[in-house]
């Protein structure tokens, strides 16, 4: 894994709030680039929310959260190679300026990997559009940010030939190595036989990126994503695919968050403040569209921490 901080005005603004905010500030300083660009608005601390964070991270002054490079329009790197870009890069951004701290970004390979890699202390907080379940909720408190819905992408020729998840029964399905794709597709199978139709044969690859070459070169029929992912991937690639959103079958909605060490509460219940200052105000919704993110469809009103097993429906 390798650390990948954003751009220099996001490094420099970052530690600039953080010193603003041991001081005690609610605002003070801006960056700009070398090359003279505007300068950043000054980042405005959530006092409240600062107030929640662990002594030992607020002295500190940085958090390290893991993000994904092949996730989009979750996170992913950006045609430069450089950084990140997407929904969760940019709401973390935001939630460190609330909290006055500067984000250390770790790349995780994997959705599988993004627990294990809480567990051995190397991150303290991965955000990478993790559904948040039981099994995963032993080892991780969820911040739930956003609610997933299940979709699969198909190649663009395959457009209106389905309708719904029951009628992939019998396709070969590519799905992320340790996602809950994964699962949804063994569990869906169960309902295939139920129908008398064959099964759907489950391909795992290691990324998305995987399963869409998957799908492009026919290894594949369809490709597991959640929705917005799969809409992005139409969007991004001009008749190449077409995509179905699933509204049957296990986990049609589902709710995802950005994953913090359960050793480490104190830090989730700021995230979550910081979290809900930026719904009330409006960036939140923002950050979503500036992502092609459906803030209607996929978006939160009021943040619920474990939200899975806490009422979500």
């Amino acid at each position: 894994m390798t650390s990948h901080p954003r751009t220099g005005a996001h490094r420099a603004l970052r530690y600039c709030a953080a010193l603003a905010a041991a001081a005690g500030l609610l605002a003070g300083c801006s960056s700009s680039e070398e090359d003279g660009s505007t300068p950043a608005a000054p980042a405005v601390v959530d006092q409240a929310a600062r107030a929640l964070l662990p002594k030992a991270i607020a002295d500190a002054g940085t958090v390290k959260i893991g993000l994904g490079a092949q996730f989009p329009p979750f996170s992913y790197h950006p045609e430069s190679g450089k950084g990140y870009a997407g929904y969760e890069p940019d709401l973390m951004d935001a939630i460190m300026d609330r909290l006055g701290l500067k984000p250390e970004y770790i790349d995780v390979k994997s959705v599988g990997e993004a627990v294990p890699t809480i567990q051995s202390g190397r991150i303290s907080v991965a955000a990478l559009g993790i559904t948040d379940n039981a099994e995963r909720q032993e080892h991780v408190i969820f911040v739930d940010n956003l609610i997933g819905r299940n979709g699969a992408v198909f190649p663009a020729a395959a457009e209106g030939k389905y309708k719904q998840f029951t009628d992939m029964c019998g396709l070969k399905v590519a799905a992320v190595i340790g996602s809950v794709s994964v699962t949804i597709v063994e569990t869906e199978n169960a309902e295939c036989t139920t129908l008398g139709k064959p099964p759907m044969t489950l391909v795992q690859f290691k990324d998305n990126a995987a399963t869409l070459l998957a799908v492009r070169s026919g290894r594949a029929d369809a490709a597991m994503q959640t929705y917005p992912g799969a809409g992005y991937q139409v969007k991004q690639n001009p008749g190449a695919f077409w995509a179905l959103p699933i509204n049957d079958g296990m986990n049609a909605r589902f709710p995802n968050g950005i994953a913090v060490d359960r050793r480490q509460p104190e830090l989730a219940k700021a995230i979550a403040a910081a979290l809900q200052g930026l719904v009330a105000d409006g960036t939140y919704a923002k950050i979503l569209t500036d992502n092609d993110v459906d803030p209607e469809l996929n978006g939160i009103t009021e943040v619920h921490t474990d939200w899975a097993t806490n009422g979500f429906s």
